[in-house]
Protein backbone atom coordinates (compact mmCIF):
# COMPACT_ATOMS: atom_id res chain seq x y z
CA UNK A 1 0.00 0.00 0.00
CA UNK A 2 1.30 3.71 -0.58
CA UNK A 3 -0.20 7.14 0.36
CA UNK A 4 -0.91 9.22 -1.53
CA UNK A 5 0.66 12.85 -2.37
CA UNK A 6 -1.48 15.70 -0.58
CA UNK A 7 -2.34 16.43 3.01
CA UNK A 8 -1.78 13.80 6.24
CA UNK A 9 -4.82 11.62 6.70
CA UNK A 10 -5.79 11.00 2.70
CA UNK A 11 -7.06 7.89 1.89
CA UNK A 12 -4.91 5.18 1.22
CA UNK A 13 -4.36 4.14 -2.12
CA UNK A 14 -3.86 0.68 -3.74
CA UNK A 15 -0.62 -0.16 -5.47
CA UNK A 16 -1.18 -1.12 -9.56
CA UNK A 17 -1.46 -4.20 -10.34
CA UNK A 18 2.18 -5.62 -11.65
CA UNK A 19 1.99 -7.30 -15.13
CA UNK A 20 2.59 -11.40 -14.22
CA UNK A 21 6.37 -11.91 -14.60
CA UNK A 22 8.77 -15.00 -15.28
CA UNK A 23 9.33 -15.19 -11.43
CA UNK A 24 5.51 -14.68 -9.89
CA UNK A 25 4.74 -17.42 -12.76
CA UNK A 26 7.37 -19.86 -11.36
CA UNK A 27 6.33 -19.35 -7.86
CA UNK A 28 2.58 -19.28 -7.83
CA UNK A 29 1.93 -21.73 -10.92
CA UNK A 30 4.91 -23.14 -11.46
CA UNK A 31 6.41 -24.78 -8.66
CA UNK A 32 3.43 -26.15 -7.75
CA UNK A 33 2.88 -27.99 -11.00
CA UNK A 34 6.40 -29.28 -10.61
CA UNK A 35 6.04 -31.01 -7.12
CA UNK A 36 2.32 -32.23 -8.09
CA UNK A 37 4.21 -33.91 -11.16
CA UNK A 38 6.79 -35.08 -9.50
CA UNK A 39 4.02 -37.00 -6.73
CA UNK A 40 1.79 -38.33 -10.03
CA UNK A 41 5.08 -40.64 -11.38
CA UNK A 42 5.91 -41.54 -7.57
CA UNK A 43 1.82 -42.40 -7.31
CA UNK A 44 1.85 -43.54 -10.77
CA UNK A 45 4.62 -46.16 -9.76
CA UNK A 46 3.13 -47.40 -6.26
CA UNK A 47 -0.38 -47.12 -7.53
CA UNK A 48 -3.57 -46.18 -6.06
CA UNK A 49 -3.21 -46.33 -1.84
CA UNK A 50 -5.69 -46.42 0.39
CA UNK A 51 -6.75 -42.80 1.83
CA UNK A 52 -5.51 -41.90 5.16
CA UNK A 53 -5.69 -39.08 7.42
CA UNK A 54 -1.61 -38.86 7.15
CA UNK A 55 -2.01 -39.07 3.32
CA UNK A 56 -4.91 -35.43 2.95
CA UNK A 57 -2.83 -33.81 6.11
CA UNK A 58 0.47 -34.01 3.51
CA UNK A 59 -1.75 -32.53 0.84
CA UNK A 60 -3.46 -30.08 2.64
CA UNK A 61 0.38 -28.98 4.35
CA UNK A 62 1.16 -28.53 1.15
CA UNK A 63 -1.71 -26.62 -0.08
CA UNK A 64 -1.50 -24.12 2.51
CA UNK A 65 2.32 -23.81 2.34
CA UNK A 66 1.95 -23.14 -1.42
CA UNK A 67 -1.20 -20.70 -1.01
CA UNK A 68 0.12 -18.83 1.29
CA UNK A 69 3.52 -18.74 -0.55
CA UNK A 70 1.62 -17.73 -3.77
CA UNK A 71 -0.76 -15.23 -1.74
CA UNK A 72 2.26 -13.41 -0.52
CA UNK A 73 4.01 -12.72 -3.83
CA UNK A 74 1.10 -11.59 -5.45
CA UNK A 75 0.07 -9.21 -2.67
CA UNK A 76 3.48 -7.97 -3.17
CA UNK A 77 2.34 -7.52 -6.64
CA UNK A 78 -0.70 -5.10 -6.14
CA UNK A 79 -3.40 -8.07 -5.62
CA UNK A 80 -6.29 -8.37 -3.47
CA UNK A 81 -9.27 -10.49 -3.40
CA UNK A 82 -11.40 -8.24 -5.59
CA UNK A 83 -8.55 -9.41 -8.29
CA UNK A 84 -9.85 -12.71 -7.79
CA UNK A 85 -13.33 -12.57 -7.48
CA UNK A 86 -16.52 -10.44 -6.62
CA UNK A 87 -17.84 -10.10 -3.51
CA UNK A 88 -20.05 -12.99 -2.22
CA UNK A 89 -23.73 -12.81 -1.37
CA UNK A 90 -26.41 -15.14 -0.02
CA UNK A 91 -27.72 -16.24 -2.68
CA UNK A 92 -23.93 -17.53 -3.86
CA UNK A 93 -25.06 -20.65 -2.04
CA UNK A 94 -28.26 -21.39 -3.87
CA UNK A 95 -25.95 -20.99 -7.09
CA UNK A 96 -22.95 -22.99 -5.44
CA UNK A 97 -26.31 -26.00 -5.18
CA UNK A 98 -27.00 -25.31 -9.19
CA UNK A 99 -23.41 -25.47 -9.99
CA UNK A 100 -22.98 -28.90 -7.96
CA UNK A 101 -25.74 -30.27 -9.84
CA UNK A 102 -24.88 -29.33 -13.15
CA UNK A 103 -21.41 -30.26 -13.04
CA UNK A 104 -22.69 -33.26 -11.43
CA UNK A 105 -25.13 -34.30 -14.36
CA UNK A 106 -22.50 -33.45 -17.05
CA UNK A 107 -19.95 -35.57 -15.53
CA UNK A 108 -22.56 -38.39 -15.66
CA UNK A 109 -23.59 -37.10 -19.32
CA UNK A 110 -20.04 -37.35 -20.32
CA UNK A 111 -18.75 -40.37 -18.66
CA UNK A 112 -21.89 -42.46 -19.90
CA UNK A 113 -21.85 -40.88 -23.46
CA UNK A 114 -18.05 -42.52 -23.92
CA UNK A 115 -18.97 -46.05 -21.95
CA UNK A 116 -22.07 -46.02 -24.24
CA UNK A 117 -20.08 -45.03 -27.37
CA UNK A 118 -17.08 -47.47 -26.87
CA UNK A 119 -18.68 -50.47 -24.86
CA UNK A 120 -15.04 -52.32 -24.68
CA UNK A 121 -13.79 -49.27 -22.71
CA UNK A 122 -16.21 -49.82 -19.79
CA UNK A 123 -13.78 -52.20 -17.49
CA UNK A 124 -11.16 -48.98 -18.12
CA UNK A 125 -13.60 -46.73 -16.83
CA UNK A 126 -15.20 -48.76 -14.04
CA UNK A 127 -14.40 -46.57 -10.80
CA UNK A 128 -12.10 -48.52 -8.65
CA UNK A 129 -13.97 -47.59 -4.79
CA UNK A 130 -12.16 -45.46 -2.80
CA UNK A 131 -10.58 -47.50 0.46
CA UNK A 132 -9.11 -46.51 3.99
CA UNK A 133 -10.69 -44.24 6.63
CA UNK A 134 -10.60 -40.66 7.39
CA UNK A 135 -11.36 -38.92 10.92
CA UNK A 136 -14.21 -36.53 10.33
CA UNK A 137 -11.88 -33.86 11.18
CA UNK A 138 -9.59 -34.30 8.29
CA UNK A 139 -13.12 -34.55 6.25
CA UNK A 140 -14.31 -31.31 6.87
CA UNK A 141 -10.34 -29.86 6.45
CA UNK A 142 -10.20 -31.07 3.19
CA UNK A 143 -13.54 -30.25 1.99
CA UNK A 144 -12.63 -26.75 3.16
CA UNK A 145 -9.07 -26.03 2.26
CA UNK A 146 -8.53 -28.00 -1.13
CA UNK A 147 -11.41 -26.32 -3.32
CA UNK A 148 -10.31 -22.68 -1.71
CA UNK A 149 -6.48 -23.57 -2.75
CA UNK A 150 -7.15 -25.25 -6.23
CA UNK A 151 -10.22 -22.96 -7.48
CA UNK A 152 -8.17 -20.14 -6.43
CA UNK A 153 -5.38 -21.42 -8.70
CA UNK A 154 -7.13 -22.69 -11.82
CA UNK A 155 -9.16 -19.86 -11.92
CA UNK A 156 -8.40 -17.02 -9.80
CA UNK A 157 -4.78 -16.83 -10.94
CA UNK A 158 -4.47 -18.12 -14.25
CA UNK A 159 -7.94 -16.12 -15.68
CA UNK A 160 -6.92 -12.97 -13.70
CA UNK A 161 -2.85 -13.69 -14.19
CA UNK A 162 -0.83 -15.29 -17.02
CA UNK A 163 -3.88 -15.80 -19.67
CA UNK A 164 -5.25 -11.92 -18.31
CA UNK A 165 -7.72 -10.85 -21.11
CA UNK A 166 -7.80 -14.55 -23.11
CA UNK A 167 -10.96 -15.96 -21.93
CA UNK A 168 -10.89 -19.16 -24.61
CA UNK A 169 -6.89 -19.88 -23.60
CA UNK A 170 -8.13 -19.10 -19.55
CA UNK A 171 -10.81 -21.54 -20.44
CA UNK A 172 -8.13 -24.08 -22.19
CA UNK A 173 -5.33 -24.24 -19.94
CA UNK A 174 -7.77 -23.90 -16.37
CA UNK A 175 -9.54 -27.45 -17.66
CA UNK A 176 -6.36 -28.83 -18.96
CA UNK A 177 -4.54 -27.99 -15.80
CA UNK A 178 -7.20 -29.24 -13.16
CA UNK A 179 -7.58 -32.23 -15.15
CA UNK A 180 -3.78 -33.19 -15.38
CA UNK A 181 -3.00 -33.33 -11.85
CA UNK A 182 -5.82 -35.72 -10.92
CA UNK A 183 -4.44 -38.33 -13.64
CA UNK A 184 -3.16 -40.53 -10.88
CA UNK A 185 -6.81 -41.41 -10.41
CA UNK A 186 -6.83 -42.47 -13.70
CA UNK A 187 -9.43 -42.38 -16.54
CA UNK A 188 -12.92 -42.08 -14.78
CA UNK A 189 -11.96 -39.74 -12.52
CA UNK A 190 -10.62 -37.79 -15.83
CA UNK A 191 -13.50 -38.09 -18.08
CA UNK A 192 -15.73 -36.65 -14.62
CA UNK A 193 -13.11 -33.60 -13.40
CA UNK A 194 -13.12 -32.46 -17.22
CA UNK A 195 -17.06 -31.74 -17.37
CA UNK A 196 -17.03 -30.11 -13.99
CA UNK A 197 -13.83 -28.27 -14.94
CA UNK A 198 -15.82 -26.59 -18.05
CA UNK A 199 -19.16 -25.90 -15.94
CA UNK A 200 -16.99 -24.00 -13.45
CA UNK A 201 -15.13 -21.99 -15.88
CA UNK A 202 -18.17 -20.95 -18.09
CA UNK A 203 -19.25 -19.69 -14.40
CA UNK A 204 -16.73 -17.67 -13.52
CA UNK A 205 -16.28 -16.40 -17.17
CA UNK A 206 -20.01 -15.27 -16.98
CA UNK A 207 -20.07 -13.95 -13.34
CA UNK A 208 -16.50 -13.45 -11.90
CA UNK A 209 -17.40 -15.03 -8.79
CA UNK A 210 -15.19 -17.81 -7.23
CA UNK A 211 -17.71 -18.16 -3.88
CA UNK A 212 -20.24 -20.41 -5.73
CA UNK A 213 -17.75 -22.19 -7.02
CA UNK A 214 -15.59 -23.33 -3.82
CA UNK A 215 -18.50 -24.39 -2.58
CA UNK A 216 -19.97 -26.86 -4.85
CA UNK A 217 -16.73 -28.10 -5.00
CA UNK A 218 -16.46 -28.48 -1.43
CA UNK A 219 -19.48 -30.58 -2.12
CA UNK A 220 -17.87 -33.21 -4.48
CA UNK A 221 -14.97 -33.55 -2.05
CA UNK A 222 -16.96 -34.06 1.20
CA UNK A 223 -19.61 -36.19 -0.83
CA UNK A 224 -16.74 -38.06 -2.14
CA UNK A 225 -14.87 -38.38 1.39
CA UNK A 226 -17.52 -38.75 3.72
CA UNK A 227 -17.65 -42.96 2.96
CA UNK A 228 -14.26 -42.91 4.61
CA UNK A 229 -15.16 -40.78 7.48
CA UNK A 230 -14.98 -42.25 11.09
CA UNK A 231 -15.35 -40.95 14.31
Amino acid sequence: MTISEGTPGEAYLPRPRAPTSRGEFALVLGLPLLLWAVALLVRWNRGLAAVSDGQIARTLGFELLAGGLAWWVLRRRGWTLSTLTKPPRVKDVLWAVVLWVSAYVAAVLVTGSVMFLAPTAREILRTPPLTGFLSWPMVVAASTINPVYEEGLWLGYVWNGPADGRPVASVCVSIVLRTTVHAQQGWPALLAILPIGIVFSLYYARTGRLAPIIVAHALFDFVGLASLGRI
